[in-house]
């Protein structure tokens, strides 16, 4: 049964709620990117954008998924949410007071990303308790929809407050899209735990154990290095570029091309996730992996150097869904060993 997973308790309004929160996530960006380019102008600047969010999966990937592993998701996720809200807080008062610095903006940054790093273990093990073993490729599925629906609203919420109330209310605003979220883990029961009740504690060493794991389940391994490739030489830096690829598409003024660049490729996420989850004729494998991923490449490569907008715009949909299915084979390894669940899906590159 297609969309199996919503018949489970409490899983809609956990969906929902990480919509809700990745809508913040995306609202920020879509402020504070835009901001820092009219502010600084700083190429590194926007560089350091993409580094401050993928360092802390890279080096907090391990313990964090032992902090999920021992204590309540739900407050773990809560934690997170109250970050993301202090880093919104943090710019509006910054950028209101006209006192915003690059160091300002480098902390912010990163306590960002720390934040990112920290729902991400958590979020996984409450959708094996939400929905259990069977119903957990679809959940994963509709969770990674969600969250790319999440990305869609987001960049056009953010860009509708940038131009509607301004950067500092904008903010304001977007602490708000937390509260129901924080709100709803108060009240479900689930804990992260309640499916498997004990999880051997992690230790350092776990860490060779984990990595001699991976081998095991092949559709993991091929996802990761491939992931990793990605982030490493391409993954998500050209986001932050977006306000300059409207200098150079010239709809800087209106920041019109920077807002429809990110709904294009957040739209296209979108299409593709529904699509796989409604249609399910198409076998997820590692080889749909790989050959999306080359699709990817082309795709960002040619971004690159184009120079017309309804080009960029297509080639930015096209991206997205090919980065979907790219992850699928990951998101769908699902068969892991419960006791390492946590500190094996936070180290996927993100």
């Amino acid at each position: 049964m297609r969309f199996a997973a919503l018949r489970a308790p409490w899983y809609k309004g956990y969906l929902g709620g990480a919509m809700l929160m990745m809508t913040g996530d995306l609202t920020e960006h879509a402020i504070t990117y835009w901001v820092m380019w009219q502010s600084f102008h700083s190429v590194p600047l926007a560089g350091f954008a993409v580094v401050s969010h993928w360092l802390p999966h890279l080096l907090l990937s391990i313990p964090l998924g032992a902090l999920a592993d021992r204590f309540d998701c739900r407050r773990i996720v809560q934690v997170a949410a109250a970050l993301f809200m202090s880093v919104s807080v943090g710019w509006a008062v910054l950028i209101g007071t006209g006192t915003l610095q690059p160091w300002h903006c480098m902390v912010l940054l990163i306590v960002h990303g720390l934040a990112a790093a920290i729902w991400g273990p958590a979020e996984q093990l409450m959708l094996y308790d939400m929905v259990g073993p069977e119903e957990l490729p679809g959940a994963v599925r509709l969770m990674a929809t969600g969250l790319n629906v999440g990305a869609l609203v987001g960049p056009a919420v953010g860009a509708a407050l940038l131009f509607t109330v301004g950067p500092v209310l904008g903010l304001a605003v977007n602490v708000l899209i937390y509260v129901p979220f924080i709100v709803y883990l108060f009240l479900t029961p689930f804990t992260g735990h309640v499916r498997v009740a004990h999880r051997e504690r992690v230790r350092l060493l776990d860490i060779v154990h984990v990595l001699r794991e991976v081998p095991r389940y092949p559709a993991i391994l091929i996802a990761m290095v491939l992931q990793g490739a990605v982030a490493f030489f391409v993954g998500t830096a050209f986001v932050p570029l977006l306000p300059d690829f409207g200098d150079i598409l010239g709809l800087s003024q209106s920041g019109l091309g920077y807002g429809l660049l990110l709904v294009s490729m957040a739209g296209g996420a979108v299409i593709g996730g529904i699509t796989l989850e409604a249609i399910g004729r198409i076998r997820v494998s590692t080889r749909l992996s790989v050959g999306t991923g080359l699709v990817f490449a082309v795709a960002v490569a040619v971004f690159a150097v184009s120079r017309s907008f309804p080009s960029r715009s297509w080639l930015s949909r096209w991206r997205a869904p090919a980065a979907s299915c790219r992850r699928r084979p990951l998101r769908r390894s699902c068969s892991s060993p419960p006791r390492s669940t946590g500190a094996a899906d936070s180290s996927a590159p993100t």
